[in-house]
C-alpha cells in the first residue's frame, strides 16, 4: 500500500513515470499562501535553474490526485521534448497576457490528464473526482476574471468528452450534459457582467474545436498543441491574433 505522504507519493510517481534521474523538491506552505494567488487546487511545479531541480509547492490539504497532476506535469515535458527549452533560464522576465497564460493552462492540463489516466491508479482518483464535480454548481464567479470559469469549462468539456472512461460518460450522459449546460449559463452570464460577450453560437464553434483533441492527444510535439490551442482562443474577440500568437509562444518558448 503506498503511504499518502507528499515525498512518498512523488517518489512512486517518479518511478512510474520513468523520472527517477529528475531531482524533485517538495515544499509544503500554509494555505494562506493560495489565498492571492489564482491557482487551483493549492500546488504547482516550476523548475529551479540555479539548483537544477524541480520543486513543487503545495497547501497542507493537498490532495493525492493534485499532487500527482503536478508530476505528471514533469512528465508530459519529458514526453514533449520540452525538457531542454524549459530548463534553460530566460533572459528576462516575460510579460504575460494572464488571461491567456490561464487558459492555456487549462488546455494544457488536459493532455496531462490523459497520460496520467493511463495508469490505474490514477484512473480510479480522476474518476472520482469527475464524478463529485457533477454535484457542483459553480455559481460563485462574482469575485474572479472571466477566464476562470472559461478554462474550467475547457477542461471539463474534454475531460468528459474524451477522458473518462466510456461506460461511465454513457451512465452519466445525462448528468454532464447537465453540468456543462449551467457551466455555459454561468460563464454567459459572467461575460456580460464584465463586458464580454459570449454566445451560444461561440460555445458551438468552440465545441467543434475542443473536439479535436482526440486527434491530437498522443502527440509528442508541442507545436501542434500549441495550433490546437490558438485555434480554440482565436474564437474569442478579446485580443487581436498577433497578440495571441505572441502570447502562445512566449507562454511555450518557441
Amino acid at each position: 500500500m503506498i503511504s499518502h505522504k507528499p515525498l512518498d507519493i512523488i517518489n512512486h510517481w517518479k518511478e512510474i513515470l520513468g523520472l527517477e534521474n529528475e531531482t524533485i523538491k517538495s515544499v509544503e506552505v500554509p494555505e494562506s499562501h493560495f489565498l492571492n494567488k489564482e491557482l487551483y487546487p493549492g500546488a504547482y511545479v516550476f523548475y529551479e535553474c540555479d539548483n537544477k531541480r524541480w520543486v513543487i509547492v503545495y497547501g497542507k490539504n493537498i490532495e493525492q490526485k493534485d499532487l500527482i497532476h503536478e508530476i505528471g506535469h514533469i512528465y508530459l515535458l519529458k514526453h514533449l521534448n520540452w525538457f531542454d527549452i524549459h530548463k534553460s533560464p530566460r533572459k528576462e522576465r516575460p510579460k504575460f497576457n494572464k488571461d491567456i497564460k490561464r487558459l492555456y493552462n487549462g488546455l494544457l492540463d488536459c493532455f496531462n490528464e490523459h497520460h496520467l489516466y493511463r495508469f490505474e491508479e490514477y484512473m480510479i482518483l480522476h474518476n472520482e473526482f469527475l464524478v463529485s464535480e457533477l454535484e457542483c454548481r459553480y455559481i460563485h464567479f462574482n469575485n474572479v476574471p472571466l477566464a476562470k470559469p472559461l478554462g474550467m469549462y475547457l477542461f471539463f468539456y474534454i475531460a468528459y468528452n474524451f477522458i473518462i472512461i466510456e461506460q461511465i460518460r454513457d451512465d452519466l450522459a445525462f448528468y454532464i450534459n447537465y453540468f456543462l449546460a449551467g457551466l455555459r449559463e454561468h460563464i454567459i452570464k459572467k461575460a456580460k457582467d464584465v463586458g464580454k460577450e459570449i454566445n451560444q453560437e461561440i460555445f458551438i464553434r468552440l465545441d467543434a474545436e475542443l473536439d479535436k483533441f482526440n486527434q491530437i492527444k498522443d502527440t509528442r510535439h508541442i507545436k501542434i498543441i500549441n495550433d490546437f490551442i490558438y485555434e480554440i482562443l482565436s474564437i474569442f474577440p478579446y485580443w487581436s491574433k498577433k497578440e495571441l500568437l505572441e502570447q502562445l509562444n512566449l507562454i511555450s518558448r518557441l
